[in-house]
């Protein structure tokens, strides 16, 4: 069964979205693949097949499969506590107490972990890329304060980004290497996704803007820019 068109384009219109790439998958088959619209509103670029969207939190969904390889593999256990093979920084509650949360209740969003109010905003080029380290630490605009355990590990939801910055963390210090660079070779190369990953920064990527509910930019609108990685913690991937 193709695309219906006609239905995209009028969703898109309702829903202010200015250009998306939509592909058809059927029993593991790439059926169907269109392009609509353009990159950022008033460009007047379209979107083609090579142009990269950013995932979002939808790759938080990527990150949680790498850790399974990786529990797989037994260079991660659900059920230690994060602490136990973290080097480079240590998870504590607001008394500065070393913390016994575990790699299974970040991964549920139940760690105790509550991000501050307005974190994780869009990356601020002008001011460079945080390490991991400076952001959990709270010496960036992404967070405002050190990240701490603060509710009861284990016992309430709280969708955290902070979390995920942790298992980034957690990730780079057990492989030795960078995140970008561990899901790459885990991911992407195995199931061919040579387009897609955490960190491009290449002269000449073509990629589309992000934009408000109201349908307006909220990225540059130049086609092609020099991409730079913001705070990802599991969630700027590119697709």
């Amino acid at each position: 069964m193709p695309l219906d068109v006609a239905y995209i384009e009028e969703r898109m219109k309702y829903h202010r979205v200015p250009g998306c790439s939509i592909a058809l998958i059927e029993h593991g088959r790439l059926m169907d693949s269109k392009q609509f619209g353009t990159v950022a509103t008033g460009s007047g670029h379209p979107v083609t097949a090579d142009t990269r969207f950013n995932a979002c939190s939808m790759s938080k969904f990527l990150t949680s499969v790498l850790v399974m390889k990786l529990v797989e593999t037994g260079q991660v256990a659900l059920d230690e506590p994060v602490n136990d093979r973290l080097v480079s920084w240590q998870l504590t509650d607001v008394a500065s107490k070393r913390s016994e949360v575990t790699l299974r209740q970040v991964l549920r969003h139940e760690s105790g972990v509550i991000d501050a109010t307005d974190s994780f905003g869009e990356l601020d080029v002008t001011f460079g890329r945080p390490s991991m380290t400076a952001l959990l630490n709270g010496d960036t605009l992404y967070h405002d304060g050190p990240v701490h355990v603060t509710g009861e590990p284990g016992q309430a939801f709280h969708y955290s980004d902070a979390g995920f910055c942790l298992i980034q963390l957690l990730i780079e210090d057990v492989m030795e290497r960078p995140f970008a660079n561990v899901i790459r070779d885990e991911l992407f190369i195995p199931l061919r996704m040579h387009a897609s990953g955490y960190d491009f920064e290449v002269e000449g990527v073509a990629f589309s803007s992000g934009h408000d509910k109201h349908g307006h930019s909220v990225a540059p609108s130049s086609r092609t820019i020099r991409i730079q990685r913001r705070p990802d913690c599991g969630r700027r991937q590119r697709i």
